[in-house]
């Protein structure tokens, strides 16, 4: 009897364990029927990044999450409730340092059931809507608008101050500041700058530029030739493609044209008139009729002045009255071509005491200052001075007209 229950008793022991062994190997994987996560659409974080993101897991079976792109942002915090089922988790992102928005997906898996959740940061546009400004070419002013969601300021980067900007500081929520250009840029090539954003700890940079104003600058305008045939130079700045009209038959164009800085030369014919004669040369900007710069010219006539070769002092039409009614200076009689007459105005009665303003160098167009003495006639020495201006010159004499209104010329050895 004995014999038996102890028999009994080991056999019972043996199913018991035989049974528990077979129940610990054949223990099926839980698998989910449900898988669930909120918020699951429209997820969206701050540029600062500055709170994490909580999402609530709803499962029946062991699940795990992970990110698309692990470069940027991580999971944490994960919490699940007692059968290690439903549970929370956050994500932690930080700020967003560029200036788009950066997309990443939640991807939450258990078994063979799967969702995703797509969220978005908000690059910083989202304060400052735009990465750089440019100023209009014919405003000095500008604005923009910016979005801070906390106290801020601004500190201007600008070479030569040339911008400004208020105002640099403030609290959060919408804010104009105003830009303003010291002028026009006409230096060539474009003004840059910046301004630097602080909001707290967090930077960012607007780049701010000014394009070079369209223009079309000259050279030698007005432009007095005189009557003989010769090349005219116009130097042109521009960063604009032009095209030029001359309004005058007697003036021809023969340079090429060129962007940035060139030379244009003009052919002019010899003014055989004795008046003088004027045109002007236009440089229009292609594509903007308002845009545009001319040179006036003036061309002197045929003046008999020209013609004469003997170094003196000389009258005009036989007036002798140079200096003054009461001196009348001794003179001779010397016609030029038979196209006026002239009177040389006697060496012994008019002298040229001295030429201010005449060297080697001296060229068309320039003025000087003539003083002359009249010493003739018994009465006492009569100085005057004689404005001229020079209206021809060759590599040994100068011809000068009287610019005072009287009928005098000189014609003056270099």
């Amino acid at each position: 009897m004995r014999k038996i229950t102890v028999s009994l008793i080991l056999l019972a022991a043996a199913l018991l364990a035989g049974i528990s062994c077979a129940s610990l190997k054949e223990a099926p994987t839980p698998v989910a029927t449900y898988l669930g996560i909120t918020p699951s659409e429209d997820v969206t974080q701050g540029v600062l990044g500055e709170n994490a993101l909580e999402f609530a897991v709803r499962c029946d079976a062991p699940w795990t999450v992970e990110l698309s792109d692990p470069s940027w942002g991580k999971i944490e915090g994960i919490k699940q409730d007692a059968n290690g089922y439903n549970g929370v988790f956050q994500l932690v992102t930080g700020p967003n340092p560029g200036f788009e928005d950066r997309t990443n997906t939640i991807v939450l898996q258990s078994g063979e059931k799967k969702t995703e959740v797509a969220f978005t940061q908000y690059g910083w546009s989202i304060i400052v809507p735009k990465k750089s400004l440019a100023f209009p070419r014919l405003a000095l002013g500008s604005s923009i608008t910016i979005y801070p969601p906390t106290a801020w300021e601004a500190t201007v980067d600008a070479p030569d101050g040339w911008f400004t900007a208020e105002p640099l500081s403030g609290k959060s929520g919408k804010v104009e500041i105003k830009l303003s250009a010291k002028d026009l840029n006409e230096d060539k090539g474009r003004r840059e700058g910046r301004i630097h954003f602080s909001f707290g700890s967090y930077e960012v940079d607007m780049e701010v530029a000014q394009d070079q104003k369209d223009v079309i600058s000259l050279s030698g305008s007005p432009a007095l030739l005189s009557c003989f045939s010769q090349e005219l130079v116009v130097d042109t700045k521009t960063n604009v493609t032009y095209k030029i009209e001359v309004d005058a038959d007697w003036i021809r164009h023969v340079g090429t044209k060129a962007l940035d800085e060139a030379r244009e030369a003009f052919l002019v014919e010899q003014n055989t008139s004795p008046e003088s004669r004027q045109a002007t040369i236009s440089f229009l900007c292609e594509g903007d009729d308002a845009l545009s710069a001319e040179v006036k010219v003036t061309q002197l006539g045929d003046d008999p002045v020209l013609h004469v070769q003997e170094y003196g002092a000389y009258g005009l039409d036989g007036r002798d009255f140079l200096l003054g009614d009461m001196y009348t200076q001794m003179s001779r009689l010397h016609t030029s071509e038979g196209q006026t007459v002239m009177r040389f105005l006697a060496p012994s009665a008019v002298q040229i005491v001295s030429v201010e303003g005449l060297t080697p160098e001296t060229t068309f167009g320039e003025e000087l200052t003539i003083k002359l003495k009249e010493t003739d006639h018994g009465f006492p020495s009569f100085v005057r001075e004689v404005p001229c201006l020079v209206i021809m010159t060759d590599e040994k004499t100068v011809w000068a007209k009287a610019s005072d209104g009287s009928s005098a010329f000189f014609v003056l050895k270099k």
